[in-house]
C-alpha cells in the first residue's frame, strides 16, 4: 500500500514537472524571439540643421551625443511632401513622381514604402503625425497594408490646435490639444501596444513643428526672442551677389524700400524665435519616449533616429523659403543612436555626403532585409555602409521646382562645393562652401574655377541622366 502511494505521488510529481516545463516552453515561445532592433524615426518639419545643440538639450544628449551625427546630410528636394516620399521610398522626386506639395502620392508607391517592407518582414509598424501634404490623413486600404497603427491629421496642415485626427480609421476632432503633445502621447501609446506584439517595431513620429505658423506651447511661448537670432553675412543681404533673377527680385524690392527692410528683419527674427520655442515640446517628447522605452525594457534594442524633412531660410539672401539649393534649405540634421551596440552607430561625427533618400535602405539594412531584394529599387545607400567606409559618394543630386519652369533647378553638392543650374536659361551658380559658407560669391564662369565647374557640371548631368533622364520635371516639360 505504501509503495502504491509512493508510486502515485511520484507520478504526480513527474506530471507536474512536465506541465511546468511545457508552460515555460510555451511562454518562451510567445516571447519575442526576433532580436532585430526596434526603430523609432523622429521627423520634424522645416527644421534647420543649426537648431539642435542649444535648443533641444535632451535630443542632443540622448541621440546626438550618444550616436552618430551625419554632418553633411541633405534633402535632395527640400520641400515637405516630396522629401517625405523620398524618405519612405529611397527615391528621388523625379523617380517617385511627387514633385511638389500639390502632387498626390502614387498608389503604387505603397508597395515601395519602407514601412510596408518592414511590416512584410515581421515588424509591427506605426505612424504618428503628419504624413505628407496631400494625404488627407486617410487610413485607406493601402495605408492599412503599411501600418498596424495609424494616427494622422487631415491634410498636410500645419495647424497646432483644434485638430481633425484619423486614428486607425476613425476621424474625430480633438479640441484643447496642442499638436506636439498629442503626437507625443500617441507615440507612447504605440510603444505600449508594441510591447504586447512580441516582435520588433518601427515607428515614424512625424511632428508638425517647427513649420509655420510655429505656434509654441504656452509653457514655452516666451522662451526665445529676436535676440536669439544672430545676423549672418547673408541675412537680408541686398547686394548683387550673382544670384538668379528670382532671388534678385527680392533683393531689388528691399533695395528700393529700405523702411520695409527693418520691418522684415524684425518679423523674420520673431518667427525664427517662435520656431525655436516649438522645438522645446518635441524635446519633451524625446525625454518621455526614452523614459517609456526604459520602463518597458525596450530601450537597449531600439535605434533612435532624429531628422528633419528639409531646412528653411531665415532671411538669407532675402529669402524665407526652402525648395532651393542654398545651404539653409538643403542641409538637415541627422543623428542615429543604438544603445545595444554602440559600435554600429558610434558616438562620432561623419562628414560623408548623405541624404534623405538613404533612410529607407538604412532601415531595411537594420531589419536584415536582403540587399539584393532592395538595392535595385532605390537610389539611396545604407548609412551602415557609410559608417564602415563603404559605398561612399563624392556628391549628391539636388533637384526641384516651384510649378514654374523658370524655377526648375538641379544641383550637385560635394563636401567643398555646390554647383547648380536654374530655369530654362540654366543660370549657373558655384560656391566654395568651405571658404564661403554663406554663399555670398558666385564663382560660376570664373576662369580660376573653370576646371571645378566643368567637373561638377559633368557629374550633375550624369546624375540627371540616371535619375531624371529628361533633365527637367516631366510635369513641367509636358
Amino acid at each position: 500500500m505504501i509503495n502504491s502511494n509512493i508510486k502515485v505521488l511520484l507520478l504526480k510529481v513527474i506530471l507536474t514537472i512536465i506541465l511546468i516545463n511545457t508552460n515555460v516552453a510555451y511562454c518562451q515561445s510567445t516571447k519575442n524571439t526576433d532580436t532585430r532592433p526596434n526603430i523609432i524615426f523622429i521627423l520634424t518639419d522645416d527644421q534647420r540643421a543649426d537648431t539642435i545643440k542649444k535648443y533641444m538639450p535632451v535630443t542632443y544628449k540622448e541621440i546626438f551625443l550618444k550616436g552618430t551625427v551625419f554632418t553633411n546630410h541633405f534633402a535632395t528636394t527640400p520641400i515637405c511632401g516630396p522629401s517625405r516620399i523620398s524618405i519612405l521610398t529611397g527615391l528621388y522626386t523625379t523617380e517617385h513622381g511627387m514633385l511638389d506639395n500639390a502632387d498626390q502620392e502614387k498608389p503604387s508607391l505603397n508597395e515601395y514604402s519602407i514601412a510596408k517592407r518592414l511590416k512584410d518582414s515581421g515588424y509591427y509598424t506605426g505612424h504618428v503625425g503628419k504624413f505628407h501634404n496631400t494625404s488627407d490623413g486617410k487610413y485607406s486600404p493601402n495605408r492599412k497594408s503599411e501600418y498596424n497603427y495609424w494616427v494622422a491629421h487631415r491634410g498636410g496642415s500645419a495647424r497646432y490646435t483644434d485638430l481633425v485626427i484619423n486614428e486607425n480609421g476613425k476621424f474625430s476632432r480633438k479640441r484643447g490639444f496642442y499638436v506636439t503633445e498629442f503626437w507625443n502621447r500617441k507615440a507612447l501609446q504605440f510603444l505600449d501596444n508594441a510591447k504586447k506584439q512580441h516582435k520588433p517595431f518601427f515607428l515614424t513620429l512625424s511632428h508638425n513643428a517647427p513649420h509655420s505658423p510655429a505656434l509654441p506651447d504656452k509653457a514655452y511661448e516666451k522662451r526665445y526672442n529676436i535676440r536669439e537670432i544672430k545676423d549672418v553675412p547673408s541675412f537680408l543681404d541686398i547686394k548683387d551677389t550673382g544670384k538668379p533673377s528670382w532671388v534678385n527680385v527680392q533683393k531689388q524690392y528691399f533695395r528700393s524700400k529700405k523702411k520695409q527692410l527693418n520691418k522684415k528683419k524684425k518679423n523674420i527674427k520673431l518667427f525664427a524665435g517662435k520656431q525655436l520655442a516649438t522645438l522645446m515640446s518635441i524635446d519633451d517628447g524625446v525625454k518621455k519616449i526614452v523614459k517609456k522605452l526604459k520602463k518597458l525594457g525596450l530601450y537597449e534594442n531600439t535605434v533612435l533616429v532624429f531628422m528633419s524633412d528639409n531646412g528653411l531660410m531665415w532671411g538669407e539672401h532675402c529669402l524665407q523659403s526652402k525648395n532651393n539649393t542654398y545651404e539653409e534649405a538643403t542641409r538637415i540634421p541627422l543623428a542615429i543612436s543604438y544603445p545595444k551596440d554602440r559600435t554600429l552607430f558610434p558616438a562620432k561625427d561623419v562628414d560623408e555626403i548623405t541624404a534623405n533618400i538613404d533612410m529607407a535602405p538604412t532601415f531595411a539594412d537594420l531589419a536584415g532585409i536582403k540587399k539584393e531584394d532592395f538595392e535595385n529599387e532605390v537610389s539611396g545607400i545604407s548609412l551602415l555602409d557609410v559608417i564602415k567606409g563603404n559605398n561612399l559618394r563624392d556628391g549628391i543630386l539636388l533637384q526641384g521646382s516651384w510649378n514654374n519652369s523658370s524655377l526648375v533647378y538641379s544641383g550637385y553638392h560635394t563636401k567643398d562645393y555646390v554647383y547648380s543650374e536654374t530655369g530654362h536659361t540654366k543660370f549657373k551658380e558655384l560656391y566654395n562652401i568651405k571658404l564661403d559658407p554663406y554663399e555670398l560669391l558666385n564663382l560660376a564662369n570664373e576662369p580660376k574655377y573653370s576646371d571645378v565647374q566643368n567637373e561638377l557640371q559633368a557629374k550633375l548631368y550624369n546624375e540627371l541622366s540616371i535619375h531624371d533622364p529628361q533633365e527637367c520635371h516631366s510635369k513641367i516639360c509636358r
